[in-house]
């Protein structure tokens, strides 16, 4: 495996030497005598391999590798030391040397040395390669999606990982708030810390601020310990706090508090906590509507809402919906021990046509149910979910024209799955005034909601 390779030694018979063997050996080879020779090729070529000796004029081997890898760090560094100076051997591999050679060494030495790096240096590029190329398809931290309106969700939310900003995501519920949510952290330099997620919606306002800030013992009935809260368990990591326009105007003055202090004191307590996090928070609200209504504060919008981030419903990004499905198709044969038989265009027209009211989750799950449902063969049209093969209008009204050859059960499902995606979307998601409108109870609601697909995969 051929390399460009930097040797900097002060001896001119040593340095031509080397270049002259490492040329024979297929490499590209240069020499330079001192360090600020070294630097200058460095910052100007694309150096695969320096081999520094140890004893330079004026800036000495271990401060040039320092140098080296701030300069280029890409490169990989060999250091060369005098017979027996072990000190300096394990200084180097302690400053970011991949090896280090003891002068008089025979070629064949150096040669096993750059052998090792170079073959340790083209799996790194095959995997920088492949992940350009799976970025190209599956986006940002294996999201799928190539639609434009995707690709500037992955590049602001690559940009933003970066920093330490706290981050706004808004979106439909199902669009994948939380997969970027994530993405992000995984892409930041808190990965290795705490990713400490909490449900503004599922927790009653009672025992949200004790799920937060925690409490001491006795700081309410049936509080016999002191336990401690998720802004403690993520301290040097980060807090996603999803639906954040749910909190009540209380909890929000706490939360400011914590974002302008990076303090709190736990429920029942009087001691000041300090914590290091990072907040990203999600909302299926338009927040600056609520912010205008008066019903979330304003100062607090504007600190959570520093870089915002828009997740496009699926309806919107058309295109990704066959990726989105061959992966899922596949994903849920292989869970469920099946050969993939893959899809008819028809039946893929059909899911391309589908509004998806509940987006990516809804997607997921009604390919989950047709894998699992489906006779083993191509899936076809007719194994699709009803409200899908209905071909069911566009979210703002039911389609009111159903194929002539349609059975009438299923073009009556199809019909009623379409209805009821339609109210949840024009209400918000409100199963109490969608089944109000229906004129059907909320569990009727409910259990109509599971047999269409149309529920959270939790629930």
């Amino acid at each position: 495996m051929k390399r460009s390779v930097l040797v900097v030694d002060d001896e001119r018979i040593v340095r031509e030497s080397l270049c002259e063997r490492l040329e024979l050996e297929g490499h590209y080879a240069i020499g330079a005598e001192d360090a600020e020779a070294a630097l200058a090729i460095l910052r100007d070529e694309s150096i695969h391999i320096v081999v520094i000796d140890v004893n330079l004029p004026g800036m000495n081997g271990l401060d040039l590798l320092k140098r080296a890898i701030e300069i280029s760090p890409g490169t990989s560094a060999v250091i060369m030391t005098g017979h027996g100076n072990v000190r300096d051997a394990v200084a180097a591999i302690q400053s970011g040397a991949e090896d280090y050679l003891q002068k008089p060494f025979e070629m064949e030495e150096m040669k096993i040395v750059l052998e090792r790096i170079a073959r340790k240096q083209a799996i790194t590029d095959e995997n920088v390669e492949l992940k350009r190329r799976l970025r190209e398809i599956y986006g940002f931290e294996g999201i799928i999606g190539r639609s434009a309106a995707m690709r500037r969700v992955f590049e602001r939310a690559t940009a933003v990982a970066k920093s330490d900003a706290n981050v706004l995501i808004d979106g439909e519920t199902g669009s994948g708030k939380d997969l970027i949510a994530r993405a992000i952290y995984k892409e930041s330099a808190r990965r290795d810390k705490p990713f400490v997620k909490v449900d503004c919606a599922a927790l009653p306002e009672t025992l949200l601020e004790s799920e937060l800030f925690g409490h001491e013992r006795g700081a309410f009935t049936g509080a016999t310990r002191a336990q401690t809260g998720r802004f403690e368990q993520a301290d040097g990591g980060v807090v996603f706090l999803d639906e954040i326009g749910n909190l009540s105007p209380a909890t929000q003055a706490k939360l400011l508090n914590v974002i302008q202090d990076r303090q709190f004191t736990r429920l029942g307590g009087e001691r000041r906590i300090n914590v290091d996090i990072r907040l990203i928070s999600a909302t299926n609200l338009d927040l600056e509507k609520t912010v205008s209504e008066g019903k979330f504060r304003e100062d607090l919008f504007y600190r959570l809402n520093v870089v915002p981030i828009t997740i496009p419903s699926l309806r919107d990004r058309r295109e990704d919906i066959p990726l989105l499905a061959d992966a899922f198709i596949d994903r849920f044969c292989r869970e469920n021990n099946r050969t993939n038989p893959g899809i008819t265009a028809e039946a893929m027209e059909l899911l391309c046509a589908y509004d998806w009211p509940g987006n990516v989750r809804e997607l997921e799950n009604a390919i989950e149910r047709t894998v699992i449902l489906s006779g083993g063969g191509k899936i076809g049209a007719a194994d699709l979910p009803a409200r899908v093969s209905a071909r069911s209008a566009p979210a703002s009204a039911p389609r009111s024209s159903i194929p002539a050859d349609m059975p009438l059960k299923k073009a009556v499902e199809g019909f009623e799955a379409a209805m009821i995606s339609s109210l949840l979307r024009e209400l918000g998601g409100s199963r109490d005034k969608t089944s109000r409108r229906l004129g059907v109870t909320r569990v009727t609601l409910y259990n109509k909601m599971k047999k269409y697909g149309l529920l959270d995969n939790d629930e």
